[in-house]
């Protein structure tokens, strides 16, 4: 799950790195991995776009 989070928030052609805590070097290891995996497919971003969160939403975002 946590590689998914971390890929939903990269497909985003905003993002170009995300900030992920760790606890320890194995969890470290495992977030560094996601840049290396494929994007997201279409269906899965599909299924996590009413999870995403609008920054700012209430002046407009920016």
């Amino acid at each position: 799950m946590p590689e998914t989070a971390l890929g939903f928030a990269l497909a985003h052609p905003a993002v170009s790195t995300v900030i992920a805590g760790t606890r320890n070097s194995e969890q470290a290891a495992a977030n560094a991995a996601v840049s290396d995996m494929p994007p997201l497919d279409v269906k899965t971003l599909k299924a996590l776009q009413p999870h995403h969160w609008r920054r700012a939403f209430w002046y407009g975002g920016k």
